[in-house]
């Protein structure tokens, strides 16, 4: 799946599930995070954790990530402490500030600006 489709129909999924923090989907009311949304939309589906289960399908993900780090808001890499590498995507998705709405529109900007570079 290209990077542009892909990140449009997460904008989309998460719209319809809804926004969590911290963790990739809840299993009870299925919302999602900014990762979660892109990991859901995978033509192979996903494994209990959320991920796609293809390989293939995984670096498209963490592809679309890295992609997506240059396109929200930059945050302080230790606004939650020493948790390690994480995507600036992922850590501004799991601010208190950002909202579903945020997400969404992030999203879709990401979309189009992949669209607009061919991916």
């Amino acid at each position: 799946m290209r990077m542009s489709e892909r990140c449009l129909r997460a904008a989309d999924y998460l719209a319809e599930h809804g926004h969590v923090r911290t963790i990739m989907r809840d299993p009870g009311t299925g919302a999602v995070c900014l990762a979660g949304a892109l990991a859901m939309v995978s033509e192979s589906g996903t494994d209990s954790a959320g991920m796609p289960v293809s390989r293939r399908e995984a670096t498209e993900l963490h592809s679309a990530l890295d992609f997506l780090d240059a396109q929200v808001p930059q945050v302080d890499p230790l606004y939650f402490g020493c948790l390690g590498p994480q995507h600036n995507c992922v850590t501004w998705n799991n601010l208190p500030t950002t909202s579903k709405e945020d997400v969404v529109l992030e999203l879709k900007n990401g979309g189009v600006a992949a669209r607009e570079l061919g991916l």
